[in-house]
C-alpha cells in the first residue's frame, strides 16, 4: 500500500494522509492470510515516479494500492484503486465520502473492500478490521501528527510527537494508542536525544502500562514495555513482552526488529537472525531492519558478512548514518583501518562519539600522538557535553588503560547508560573480561 497522495489545500495536513495509509496498512496486516508490506517500505516509494511493476518486484507483492485524500472542512474524500502489479491492470477502484467524525469507519470500509478484492473468503462477515479508537475527531488528528513527528527518528521530532501525544491524551485520556506513542517517543528520546533514563522511563513506563489497562490485547503497548526494559537491563522482562507483542500483532516489524537486538546482546545470534530476517520480510527497504540484519553478523564477529549486509543497506540510502557508523566498525574491527577513516569521513554529524572512534581508529592504524590529541580535546569538553562514559572507555581499551577504562564503564552503570547492553557481545570489551571489575559489571546489567 503506497502513501496515499495529500490533495488538501493545506501542504501540512500531509501528516493525515500519511496517517490514513498507516492506519489502514495496520489494519490490512492483522487480516490472516494477507501479506502486507509495512510503513517503512511503503513509504520508501513517496514522491518517487517508479512504475507498478518496479514497486511490487522491489517489495515482492502482487498487487499494489494507491490513492489520494482530501480534507475539507468537516469532510474528508478518499479515493483508492488496487492494481496488479503485473501487468498495471486495475482490480478495483472506490471514492469514500464521509463526514471526518467517521474516520474509523471508512478505514474499516476501505480496508474489507481491498480483502475483499484479493481474498473474499478472508472477509468475515462480523469482524471489525479498524476498530474505533477514540471518539475525540481532535485526539486523533493529535496522534496523526505525534507519529508523523516520531518517525523522523530525531530529538526535535521526538520532542513535537511528545506534544501531540500529551494533547491528544488531553482531550481524550481513554486513548490507548496515543499512550503508546508518548511512552516510545520519550523512550527513545534517551537514544535519540539527550534524556536520562530516569528522567524519562518512569513516565513511559506508567504510559505504556496505562495502554494495557485500556486494551489488554495491543500489541503495540507490550513492545513498548519491552523497549522500556531494554533500557532498564531487565531481559527477561524485555524478551517476555516482545514475545507478547509478536503473539498478539505477528506483522508487527519493530516487535521483531527490537526483539533481535535483545537477542543480539544475549549472545543468541541464530535467534537473533530469525527475528531480524522475519522483520525484513515484513518490511523489507526499512533502512533500520536492514541495519538490525547487518548488526546480528557485526556482534557475531561474522565481519565480511557483515559488510556486505552494510554495504546493500547503503545501496537504499548511501547517506543513512546508523549503517555509515556500523560499517565503520565493521572495517574497523576487521583491521581495514583506511577503510574505516574513509567511511567516518562520510558522516555529516561529528559528535563526541564519533570523535571518540576517530580517535580509536587513528590509533589502531598506528597515529598515537593524533589520538591523544583528540582524546584530550574530548575530555576538556566532558564537563559540559554530554560525553558517553562507554564510549570513553572504549578507547582507553585501546591504549591499554584498563583502570580508566574501567572506572568509565562504572560510571555508566550509575548513569544508566543504554550502550552497556552491548558488554556480552562487543568485541571492544575483550581484553576486560577476564577482570572482577568487569565481571561484577556484566552482572549488574544482567548480562551474567
Amino acid at each position: 500500500m503506497l502513501p496515499f497522495v495529500n490533495m488538501s489545500r493545506e501542504k501540512e495536513d500531509e501528516y493525515f494522509s500519511d496517517g490514513i495509509t498507516e492506519e489502514v496498512i495496520n489494519a490490512l496486516a492483522n487480516v490472516e492470510g494477507l501479506h502486507v508490506v509495512s510503513r517503512t517500505s511503503a513509504f520508501a516509494f513517496k514522491g518517487r515516479n517508479v512504475s507498478v511493476r518496479t514497486i511490487g518486484e522491489e517489495l515482492a507483492v502482487a498487487s499494489v494500492l494507491e490513492g489520494s485524500v482530501r480534507r475539507e472542512g468537516s469532510a474528508v474524500r478518499i479515493t483508492a484503486q488496487l492494481i496488479n502489479a503485473a501487468d498495471g491492470y486495475h482490480l478495483w477502484s472506490q471514492t469514500y465520502d464521509r463526514e471526518l467524525r467517521n474516520v474509523f469507519m471508512v478505514e474499516d470500509e476501505l480496508a474489507r473492500s481491498i480483502v475483499h478484492a484479493l481474498r473474499p473468503r478472508l472477509v468475515k462477515a462480523s469482524s471489525q478490521l479498524v476498530r474505533q479508537a477514540t471518539a475525540s475527531i481532535e485526539a486523533h488528528d493529535l496522534y496523526l501528527r505525534g507519529r508523523h513527528f516520531w518517525n523522523k527518528r530525531t530529538e526535535q521530532g521526538l520532542t513535537r510527537a511528545v506534544e501531540a501525544f500529551q494533547h491528544a491524551l488531553d482531550l481524550d485520556p481513554s486513548y490507548a494508542l496515543a499512550h503508546v506513542g508518548l511512552a516510545d517517543s520519550k523512550s527513545i528520546l534517551i537514544e535519540y536525544g539527550t534524556a536520562r533514563p530516569a528522567d524519562v522511563l518512569p513516565e513511559a513506563k506508567a504510559h505504556a502500562q496505562k495502554a494495557l489497562e485500556l486494551d489488554r490485547e495491543l500489541g503495540e503497548a507490550h513492545a513498548s514495555l519491552g523497549l522500556i526494559s531494554t533500557y532498564e537491563f531487565d531481559w527477561e522482562k524485555a524478551e517476555q513482552e516482545y514475545r507478547r507483542a509478536i503473539e498478539l500483532r505477528p506483522a508487527y516489524a519493530s516487535a521483531h526488529q527490537w526483539y533481535a537486538l535483545v537477542l543480539i546482546n544475549l549472545g543468541r545470534f541464530a535467534d537473533a537472525r530469525t527475528e531480524a530476517e522475519r522483520a525484513r520480510q515484513l518490511d523489507p527497504v526499512s533502512l533500520i531492519i536492514n541495519n538490525m540484519v547487518g548488526l546480528v553478523s557485526l556482534e557475531n564477529r561474522e565481519y565480511p558478512r557483515a559488510i556486505e549486509e552494510f554495504t546493500r543497506t547503503l545501496e537504499l540510502d548511501p547517506g543513512f548514518p546508523p549503517t555509515l557508523r556500523a560499517l565503520r566498525a565493521a572495517y574497523f574491527l576487521s583491521g581495514r583501518y583506511a577503510d574505516a577513516l574513509a567511511q567516518h569521513d562520510k558522516l555529516s554529524e561529528m559528535g563526541p562519539e564519533q570523535l571518540i572512534m576517530r580517535a580509536r581508529i587513528l590509533l589502531a592504524s598506528g597515529d598515537r600522538a593524533a589520538a591523544v590529541e583528540l582524546l584530550r580535546h574530548l575530555e576538556d569538553r566532558s564537563p559540559t557535553k554530554l560525553v558517553s562514559p562507554t564510549a570513553l572507555a572504549g578507547i582507553y581499551v585501546s591504549l591499554g588503560d584498563k583502570e580508566q577504562a574501567l572506572a568509565l564503564l562504572e560510571r555508566a552503570y550509575a548513569e544508566r547508560d543504554f550502550r552497556l547492553r552491548g558488554l556480552k557481545t562487543d568485541p571492544d570489551w575483550d581484553p576486560l573480561r577476564t577482570d572482577p571489575r568487569f565481571q561484577r559489571l556484566l552482572r549488574q546489567v544482567n548480562l551474567e
